[in-house]
């Protein structure tokens, strides 16, 4: 049943959009097309995806303000794939996301349990992409983990909201 029938009588309303951190989007707000991609930075069928067929989407849609793509983080392969996520994440803190995102998948290993993404390396992307290390590693220090990136219950819950909370632990 339509809550509003005097508005129009075949529209049916639906729920509000979730937030969304507008450094995790491209393209224009109010494209008439919204793609939500959740993903992990070690997957290597996100990797096919981010390297093979994004671009193509980003190039025909994204930049005619037809499709707004909104990227979530899945973290599912292991604590690596939350590190990875945590570290992007900072990086969009200074308005370098979509970079730190594209370079993960361009140097992504074709083995998912690698072991390539270490604390060590995540800061050496940072370095490369000139980011002011001094706040990465303020958001990405040893201690505890960032409930947006994290796998399951109240961590998934939180990812659904675009939560960013306390910091992460990077191994090395």
């Amino acid at each position: 049943m339509n809550p509003n029938p005097s508005a129009h009588p075949d529209t049916i309303t639906g729920p509000a959009a979730p937030w969304v951190d507008s450094a995790l989007t491209l393209g224009r707000l109010g494209a008439p097309v919204t793609i939500v991609e959740f993903g992990d930075y070690q997957c290597t069928n996100c990797g096919a995806f981010a390297r093979d067929t994004e671009p193509a989407i980003i190039h025909k849609y994204v930049d005619t303000d037809v499709v707004r793509p909104v990227w979530r983080d899945f973290p599912w392969v292991d604590a690596q794939s939350v590190a990875a996520a945590v570290a992007a994440r900072a990086a969009g803190m200074q308005g370098k996301f979509w970079a730190y995102h594209d370079y993960l998948f361009a140097h992504q290993s074709g083995d998912e349990h690698s072991g390539l993404v270490t604390g060590a390396y995540l800061r050496s992307v940072a370095r490369q992409l000139g980011l002011n290390m001094a706040l990465f590693n303020g958001i990405v220090q040893p201690g505890c983990r960032r409930p947006g990136a994290r796998r399951g219950g109240a961590g998934r819950q939180a990812v659904r909201r675009g939560a960013l909370g306390c910091r992460a632990r990077l191994r090395s």
